[in-house]
This record gives structure tokens, C-alpha cells and sequence, in this order.
């Protein structure tokens, strides 16, 4: 299994069906993922809902200390974590769903911007995502709208 890139590989152990591996490229080593397969889905599903362009969403480079603000009444999903996302950070309520982790610049390779986090919003209405033009962004938010998608695939 791969992500979109297919810069980052999950491989299932045959012997163990719960046991999962991860490698960064194809030409690191197989390393053991902390989490067992049910959790592993569960955190791909919500990372892949994230990024479904169906939904509202808005993202930007947020001050860490601005990340409460931004997710204020959300709960927080804790997953063992993954090599290529370290840092990552899930916060879900009944219609919007965050996803942080530490942002990068746009330089390649990127960089970390130190006190900053990456920070993606979804929602399935747009008026839900009203309360984030109060929160500070590092350049803005970007936002989209499932109505710029063609109409076969709204």
C-alpha cells in the first residue's frame, strides 16, 4: 500500500496479519509501525477524509500556540504514529475534522518552520469553517469549496 506519491510504502507481515511496516523510500529499510492493523485503518481513513476533495476545507501555517484556538471544542484521536508523520495530531467533533503537523516552508527540500504547525480543517459546510478567519495564519488561509470541483465529481 502506498501513499499518492507512492514516496512512502505499508507492507502487511503475512505471519501476523495484525503486524504492519513502514519505509519512507524504496530505498530505506522495513520499520515496524507502532500501531496494529484496525488502528493503522482507522488513522489512514481520517487522514484520507482530510484531504476528500468533496469537503470544505481550509488550511494554513498557524502559530503552535494558536492550535487550542483552532481546535477549541474538538476531541483529540492519539494514534501510536508513523516515521513519516512523527508529529501528527487529529482532532474530530461532529462536522469538522483538523489535522496539524510541524510545517515546512516551501523550499526543497522543505524545512521546518520552527513554532509553527501545518494545520488542515474539513468540514461538510462551509459556514462551519467561519471561525477560523479569526485565528492568526503565518501568510493566509486557504480555503476550498467542493463547487470548484466539475460537476461529475461533486
Amino acid at each position: 500500500m502506498t501513499d499518492e506519491d507512492a514516496d512512502f510504502v505499508w507492507a502487511f507481515d503475512a505471519e501476523d496479519k495484525e503486524a504492519l511496516y513502514e519505509r519512507a523510500s524504496l530505498t530505506d529499510g522495513w520499520q515496524r509501525v507502532a500501531e496494529r492493523l484496525p488502528e493503522f485503518m482507522l488513522h489512514h481513513c481520517l487522514m484520507k477524509i482530510s484531504d476528500y476533495p468533496r469537503l470544505y476545507s481550509a488550511r494554513a501555517n498557524v502559530d503552535a500556540d494558536d492550535l487550542p484556538t483552532v481546535v477549541d471544542s474538538l476531541d483529540e484521536v492519539t494514534f501510536a504514529g508513523w516515521s513519516i508523520y512523527p508529529v501528527e495530531r487529529i482532532f474530530l467533533s461532529d462536522e469538522v475534522l483538523v489535522r496539524a503537523v510541524p510545517a515546512q516552508d516551501r523550499a526543497w527540500p522543505p524545512v521546518e518552520l520552527p513554532g509553527f504547525m501545518h494545520v488542515k480543517v474539513s468540514a461538510r459546510n462551509s459556514d462551519t469553517l467561519l471561525y477560523l478567519d479569526g485565528i492568526p495564519a503565518r501568510d493566509r488561509w486557504y480555503k476550498h469549496s467542493p463547487a470548484r470541483l466539475p460537476e461529475s465529481l461533486r
